[in-house]
């Protein structure tokens, strides 16, 4: 339960979940509820752990239809948080984000497994990870989207889903020259990852 700038469906049937859940709130652990056709546009988030999470409990109960659009991101650790496998057709599209872990993240919070979204046209900089998906629930897009000064591509899972990155340029940073703690790859995939146009390059300060 992740300090958050906007939480959708954070409750569960059965109680908080193991880290308590959200302080005050433990009367509305009673019932699962499942939202669908939530949209945010236009939307300024900044200083949070995450800036939009999406069922952070780990119920699996729709959250489904999320439109996320125009929205700017600013130092929240992770910008975008998906909690699980139901929250399909998830769409980010023309947002920023400036100074962050990972810009969209489906493996750290609920029950760990949630689907990537299809994120386009869009500005990533000065992040971490792009993206971190690693449990195998469903393919992943990312287009025509631009990153500056950003570590690494992210995390790619099993089960045979396609993550598909076409016609994005990302431009990434070498730790070891920017005083940042150093990673271990540009990407890494557990499953197959698609290149279609763009270009990936990295900078360096020689």
């Amino acid at each position: 339960s992740p300090c958050a700038g906007i939480v959708v469906d954070p409750f569960k049937f059965g109680g908080a979940p193991a880290d308590g859940g959200y302080p005050g709130w433990s009367s509305y652990y009673v019932e699962n509820r499942g939202s669908s056709l939530t949209a945010f546009e236009n939307v300024s988030i900044s200083g949070y752990i995450v800036g939009i999470m999406l069922s952070p409990s780990g119920s699996t109960q729709n959250n489904d239809a999320v439109r996320i659009k125009d929205c700017r991101f600013l130092g929240n650790k992770v910008p975008i948080a998906v909690g699980q496998d139901q929250c399909r057709n998830v769409t980010v599209d023309g947002c920023f984000t400036l100074g962050a872990k990972c810009f969209c993240d489906g493996t750290t919070y609920g029950s760990q497994i949630g689907v990537m979204p299809n994120i386009t046209n869009s500005l990533i900089d000065y992040t971490q990870y792009v993206l971190s998906f690693t449990s195998g629930r469903g393919s992943g897009i990312l287009q025509n989207c631009f990153t500056e000064s950003t570590l690494s591509i992210g995390f790619w899972g099993s089960g045979g889903f396609t993550l598909g990155i076409k016609d994005c340029h990302l431009k990434l940073i070498r730790a070891d020259q920017n005083s940042v703690r150093s990673i271990d790859a540009v990407l890494t995939n557990g499953g197959p990852v698609i290149f279609d146009g763009g270009s990936v390059t990295c900078y360096t300060n020689t």
